[in-house]
């Protein structure tokens, strides 16, 4: 509240110094003050250029986010307005204001703003205290003034600022402000106002004179308050200027109305030429409620046309519509209008109000009566009205009036043409053709009404010789000579009830409650417009020369170019592009429509027509630069704010963005793209924020852009490249760390089941050397004992007959000892490693040669190596019973044994040329035999793989025994 003091101290002071000050508004009437209605004849010159009444006025209040009092208002390079208070520095896109550099800026009101050329900020307080902002660094700029109020900034267009406070003006040089003086061709000691004019002057008010710095120079030059007021907007000169109370710079808009500010009024003037003389024209511009005085604190007009007026009840915008309104003297409701063969425009509406003419004067006519619904023109320039006159002709002045049509019924009463008339047009050959609501369609030839239709018509299109009649029904029909042909949903027309005939370049187009079509020879073809669009419920449908389509709606009014309806002509499945005008273009609720000769195109509407040249269509402002004000927390309104990486764990993210849209916010549209995550761009329609949920770690690319008022994308996205930080357990250390350890686990195992596998083959060895020396000290010892025992009963016995049983006991206790030696020294030798696999193998390869007719080979690659006991004995079975099944079961003619003694491993390919294995006989067994089951057994026992399958020729049997190194050879025995 500090705040405030002073800066209502200066704008009190301001008051009071400008009752001395000669600068004007123009209170008198003029001409084209006001408007009223005309009498017959009586005529009002048209206006040069848009008046008040024809601007879109916005009011924006504290309830849009705006500070309650606003000082001061400029705009920056990028195109946003920027407001200047007590509270604070506030930025506004146009739809959205946002408080900004909180903290950064010094103490006290803002009073005047300016954004230069190159990006800057400037910044003046009430005490004197300059700021320059750029991509948010503000920075102070305060060196050689004096504190006082500052005014206003101004660069010129050889790039030098300058700066007025209330008591000097100053110009900066090498970062320091140097003050203006009598070489400057200043030499007041107060400044109150300023302003720029139409040809980019810079203009300086004092209480008695006004000093003006063209472009180019740098001294002013002094003149009068009265002419300086009529050198900036090009005013007449001589005007006499009552003094007032100004309250804020004097703008110039577009237009070159000078905009002038005083104490309770606003007062727009500009200089009208009509016949070549130049006249004023003064504007008085009523407060927003209408009802209390207009206090303006602070004025602009910005790059795009619009006037921003700062009042104590907001902030308003004047600016034009791309539909300029029509300025009549009297009051319309849902006007008719046609145009005669001077191409003067004739309006009638449903109300009170007479007949009116718009050529280069506007005319009314009372004397065609007070209301009239109907209204059609001829070639020869004649009007036609259906009013409670009854039906009147119009030719050059002269009015004529023909009998109305009859009601059907006994009495066959005259209809009243102000209720019942729906529809009127004239025909080449000077007949009127009417739809009354109770009549039906009647034709009057010039002599008498004849019938045509006993049902009312909604719509009447002539054709040569041809009429065409729509039906709320739905149907249409088309009359010609006497002969009726209907047409409806059966033939392809389908738009329920029909509101508009219209004849154009492709054929005759229908609009209806369920859209649009156009007959072309015997087809309808049905307008189906992108994104869904059906155009329901329309009104009025026209085609121009130029081959564009305009469709009136309860949405607004559409426009198809005529490139479009050649392609949805061509292709039934083109879904045309379209361009909508709704109230923000100056286009609410259209109902009919009318094309000049001279290309423009008249709407009518609730209370009043709009226009726009539909063949010369006003540009409209390029597509607004999008800038990302915030991702999450972090705030990015300015260029230069870096990107921080966003915190760890960060699942889901909020960008906020916008673009400075200040004439028409609600049809700038925009779309963005998350690389990575979208497959194509997602339209935010006039949203201003992206969410994302569920996002991981890593690097990501934004892009967001938007479109302009008819929907055309810029295709220069901005970019927002940000990078979610991940969390210790989303690291790639970790990762890593996680994988190693998974590794180092799995080796574990492996190395536990190696030992495992040791742990078994040391089992079985060391239970055969128990075995060995048990049976030695057991089994053996007895049968020796048993031997002597026989032996020394041999001796005692003389008979011959027991002496041969007692040897022969004798011979089979020798022989079951000596097996049983043997046996233990297998037992042995199985503990113990067998040096020379090959030669055993090729041993038992020779011995069953001798009994099967089967060629042995064998061949060994790599040094061989002697095998450790545990897996000798194994091994030697796993390749015996191989070789024995090859020679005693495969009826082959050629055996092959492949031995490579790898680094690895040891690798053992068994292949014959027989019949091939019986692998599920295998897999069971059968009597006699290990079976392959057995063999798995023994290879898995010492960690080996074993595989059977066909011989790569096709033919035969291939087994595989592959084993580790580490398991089978001797010496390699380390990890046990």
């Amino acid at each position: 509240m500090k705040s405030l003091v002073p800066a209502r101290a200066c704008i009190a002071v301001r008051h009071l110094a400008c009752w001395c000050l000669l600068i004007c508004v123009a209170i008198a009437a003029t001409p084209h003050a006001s408007a009223r209605p005309a009498s017959s004849g009586e005529v009002t010159a048209k206006p040069a250029f848009l008046q008040l009444s024809q601007l879109r006025r916005t009011l924006f209040t504290v309830k849009d986010g705006l500070p309650s009092t606003i000082y001061a208002i400029t705009e920056d390079k990028d195109g946003y307005l920027w407001l200047g208070a007590p509270t604070g520095l506030f930025r506004f896109d146009g739809l959205n204001v946002e408080p900004m550099l909180k903290g950064r800026l010094p103490p006290e009101a803002i009073t005047a703003l300016y954004g230069d050329r190159d990006g800057n900020l400037w910044i003046g307080g009430v005490h004197g205290a300059v700021t320059r902002v750029h991509n948010g660094i503000a920075e102070p700029m305060n060196r050689g003034l004096s504190e006082a109020t500052i005014m206003s900034f101004k660069q010129m267009a050889d790039g030098t600022l300058w700066v007025v406070t209330s008591g000097r003006v100053y110009r900066l040089d090498d970062g320091a402000w140097r003050p203006a003086g009598p070489s400057e061709g200043i030499d007041a000691k107060f400044m109150w106002v300023t302003g720029t004019g139409v040809d980019g002057s810079y203009w300086i008010f004092t209480p008695g004179a006004a000093y003006r710095l063209r472009p180019g120079t740098r001294r002013f030059e002094r003149d009068t308050v009265d002419k300086g007021i009529a050198a900036m907007a090009n005013l007449p000169a001589g005007t006499v200027y009552p003094s007032a109370g100004v309250t804020a710079d004097l703008i110039v808009d577009q237009a070159g109305a000078l905009w002038v500010p005083t104490n309770g009024k606003l007062t727009r003037l500009h200089a009208d030429n009509p016949s070549g003389q130049q006249q004023l024209v003064t504007e008085n511009v009523e407060a927003s409620d209408n009802h209390s005085d207009i206090q303006v604190t602070a004025d602009f007009s910005d790059s795009q046309g619009n006037v921003w007026i700062a009042t104590t009840n907001g902030l308003e915008q004047f600016r034009t519509t791309r539909f300029v309104p029509l300025v009549l003297p009297l009051a319309v409701l849902w006007p008719a209008m046609t145009e005669d063969s001077d191409h003067g425009l004739w309006i009638v509406s449903n109300s009170d109000t007479p007949p009116l003419h718009i050529g280069e004067t506007v005319t009314t006519h009372p004397e065609l009566g007070g209301s009239a619904p109907c209204v059609a023109s001829s070639p020869d320039g004649s009007v036609w009205f259906s009013g409670d006159k009854g039906i009147q002709h119009y030719i050059h002045g002269q009015v004529s009036e023909i009998p109305a049509p009859p009601v059907p019924g006994p009495q066959a009463l005259p209809a009243n043409l102000k209720q019942y008339c729906v529809a009127m047009q004239l025909a080449a050959d000077g007949s009127l053709w009417v739809s009354m609501r109770f009549s039906g369609v009647v034709r009057w030839d010039g002599h008498a009404w004849n019938a045509i239709e006993p049902r009312m018509a909604t719509s009447i299109q002539l054709e040569g010789t041809r009429a065409w009649l729509a039906f709320s029904s739905g149907k249409l029909k088309s009359v010609e000579q006497g002969k009726t042909t209907a047409y409806s949903a059966q033939n392809g027309l389908d738009l329920g009830g029909l509101n508009k005939l219209r004849q154009g370049i492709s054929g005759l187009w229908i609009a209806g409650d369920g859209g649009i079509s156009v007959k072309t020879g015997a087809h309808f073809h049905r307008l189906v417009g992108t994104h869904g669009e059906r155009f329901e419920n329309a009104y009025d449908v026209i085609q121009l020369p130029d081959g564009d389509v305009w469709i009136a709606s309860p949405r607004g009014l559409y426009r198809v170019t005529g490139t479009e309806i050649r392609l949805a002509l061509a292709a039934a499945d083109h879904a045309v592009a379209y361009t909508l005008f709704d109230p923000a273009d100056g286009v609410e609720n259209p109902r009919r429509l009318l094309a000049s000769d001279n290309g423009r195109l008249w709407v009518s509407t609730l209370q009043g027509l709009v226009s726009i040249d539909a063949l010369h269509m006003p540009p409209i402002p390029a597509a607004a630069r999008v800038s990302i004000k915030s991702i999450n927390d972090h705030d990015m309104r300015f260029s230069g704010a870096s990107v921080p990486a966003l915190e760890k764990g960060t699942r889901s993210i909020t960008i906020a963005y916008t673009a400075p849209t200040l004439s028409t916010p609600s049809e700038s549209h925009f779309r963005y793209l998350l690389k990575g995550i979208d497959d194509d761009w997602q339209v935010a329609s006039d949203r201003r924020e992206a969410h994302y949920a569920n996002l991981g770690t890593g690097h990501y690319l934004f892009q967001v852009e938007a479109s302009d008022a008819d929907g055309a994308w810029t295709g220069q996205p901005t970019d927002l490249a940000f990078q979610i930080l991940p969390e210790f357990y989303q690291t790639w250390w970790f990762k890593v760390l996680c994988l190693a350890i998974a590794l180092a686990g799995l080796g574990l195992l492996y190395l536990m089941h190696v030992r495992h596998i040791y742990a078994q083959l040391n089992a079985r060895t060391r239970e055969r050397e128990r075995m060995a020396r048990d049976f030695h000290d057991t089994i053996l010892q007895n049968f020796q004992s048993l031997l002597l025992h026989v032996e020394v009963a041999a001796r005692s016995v003389t008979e011959d007959a027991v002496k041969r049983k007692l040897a022969k006991a004798l011979s089979v206790t020798e022989n079951a000892l000596n097996e049983g030696r043997d046996k233990i020294g297998e037992l042995r030798s199985l503990t113990e490693p067998l040096e020379d696999l090959p030669t055993d193998i090729a041993r038992q390869a020779n011995r069953l040669s001798e009994m099967y007719p089967t060629a042995f080979s064998m061949h060994v690659e790599g040094k061989p190596r002697p095998l450790n006991a545990a897996a000798a004995g194994d091994v030697h079975a796993i390749v015996g019973e191989l070789v024995t099944n090859a020679f005693r079961h495969s009826e082959a003619s050629a055996l092959h044994v492949e031995l490579h003694y790898g680094r690895r491993e040891l690798n053992i390919t068994v292949i014959d040329d027989g019949r091939g294995a019986d692998l599920p006989a295998l897999m069971h067994g059968k009597s006699g035999h290990w079976g392959l089951q057995g063999i798995r057994e023994r290879a898995r026992r010492i960690g080996g793989r074993f595989t059977i399958g066909t011989a790569p020729s096709g033919k035969g049997t291939r087994a595989t025994l592959r084993i580790s190194a580490r398991f089978v050879y001797a010496g390699r025995q380390w990890l046990r």
